[in-house]
């Protein structure tokens, strides 16, 4: 699969590495403007996720006459290169964006403010309490989630419904989403497979993990989950690509190599299932013609394994000058209607259950309010995460895909790949 993965979401190690060298630095302050205030923020994005921003921020200065907000934006791997380099110079924007992978080495270098005393209760209500704990570095709240997104997949129902597939059952399992799409394969024209390869994405591992157990991870940044797991997945990858199901090596390779979401199998017509987040059936249904639906990561034997995961947290640098504008301006972002509908869903949806019902009042786009209506139903059949990833985690990604890409490519059985992976594993989080 080749859509926006973990990495997009979770961020690159190097921040943090650099943050360890840089304790202590605080962040830098925004000055007051003449009869106001200024507030700096930063950002990363582009084209309609970045003028969507721009266009909130503009609505927030005309709600608070004498509050200016300036903003820059950079590419994702440029944000947190700029980000580490501004630590560096103490010149932290008063709001940078943080994520699940990176928010906690920022905490714990003193670089963000504690937001409890500066959003009341009334501001918090209603709020996904998971995405709540996921902003939440050793007790202190220093975060607090622009948008949630939860594990999906993402399908083609046009194709679905053209080849007779029939539809979708709600309560897939690992075994019956084979034995359906197993079926859908020979009912799909030529160069059309039912499922691309999801065998690398190391995020919808940790579905499959947390349904075998409690996290995949430890409190102290271990792995939680076992050799024999990394191999059975591997093994059920592989046992779909024998069969026939999932599109072939040397597509999947084509489309990683151009790596955008327009050459996805799902995208390109080659693929209907796709798994990947929530969010991101906007962004494939302005690509394709056919519909774009939304069906819940299939389930193993015991308990739910996907989560309402915040997508990009908003932060307030530690000793920031207008941190109570800054935080006036997050919740803005997060509650004002005009601010609800200027930004949509890009980010995910609304964490606060009120603003995810006022959303759908407002005349979005048929796949925006399937994002919705999906998030909302399957939001209390999930299980909040209680351990967060490690800082170490991009490593880990990084082995898992490296071990699982050995096993599409036919050099290495799961078995061997699964050992050689917990190996490299292992060293990265005891690092």
């Amino acid at each position: 699969m080749t859509a926006i993965g973990r990495r997009e979401f979770l961020g690159g190690s190097f921040a943090t590495v650099a943050l360890a060298a840089l304790a202590g630095c605080s962040g830098g302050a925004t000055g007051g403007a003449a009869g106001g205030a200024t507030v700096e923020t930063m950002w990363w994005g582009a084209g309609d996720i970045m003028e969507r921003t721009k266009a909130a921020l503009t609505a927030f200065e005309e709600a608070n006459q004498g509050v200016t907000v300036t903003s820059q934006f950079q590419s994702f791997p440029h944000y947190w290169e700029r980000l580490t380099t501004l630590v560096a110079s103490k010149s932290l924007p008063d709001l940078v964006e943080m994520n699940t992978l990176n928010i906690a080495s920022y905490a714990r270098n003193g670089q963000l403010a504690d937001l409890s005393s500066l959003v009341s209760d009334a501001d918090l209500e209603g709020f996904d309490q998971g995405q709540l704990a996921q902003g939440t570095v050793d007790g202190t709240l220093v975060g607090l989630s622009l948008g949630g997104n939860i594990q999906a997949m993402l399908y083609n129902q046009t194709a679905v419904t053209d080849s007779g597939g029939g539809m979708v059952p709600d309560d897939l399992t690992w075994d019956s989403f084979a034995t359906f799409t197993g079926k859908l394969a020979k009912k799909l024209p030529s160069g059309m497979y039912a499922v691309d390869d999801g065998s690398s994405l190391f995020g919808t591992f940790e579905v499959w993990v947390r349904q075998r157990h409690d996290e995949a991870w430890t409190d102290d940044g271990k792995l939680a989950f076992t050799e024999q797991d990394v191999a059975d997945w591997f093994r059920y990858w592989a046992d779909l690509r024998t069969a026939g199901i999932l599109v072939p090596p040397e597509v999947v390779a084509e489309a990683k190599q151009v790596g955008t979401n327009a050459a996805a199998p799902l995208a390109t017509g080659k693929a209907v299932f796709a798994l990947n987040w929530t969010n991101l059936i906007g962004q494939f249904q302005t690509l394709m013609d056919d519909t774009v639906a939304l069906a819940r990561v299939p389930q193993g034997d015991g308990q739910a394994g996907d989560w309402a995961h915040a997508s990009v947290l908003a932060s307030i640098a530690a000793n920031s000058e207008v941190a109570q504008e800054t935080a006036n301006l997050i919740t803005f972002l997060l509650t004002d209607t005009a601010s609800l509908e200027t930004l949509g869903v890009q980010r995910g949806v609304p964490v606060a259950a009120a603003a995810r019902a006022e959303l759908k009042d407002m005349g979005l786009p048929e796949h925006d309010v399937a994002q919705l209506d999906f998030y909302d139903q399957l939001l209390p059949l999930t299980r909040d995460k209680s351990v967060q990833e490690p800082s170490t985690a991009n490593d880990v990604d990084g082995a898992f895909i490296r071990a699982a890409q050995s096993v599409t490519l036919g050099d290495t059985a799961p078995q061997a790949a699964a050992a050689a992976f917990f190996d490299e594993a292992n060293e990265a989080v005891s690092a």
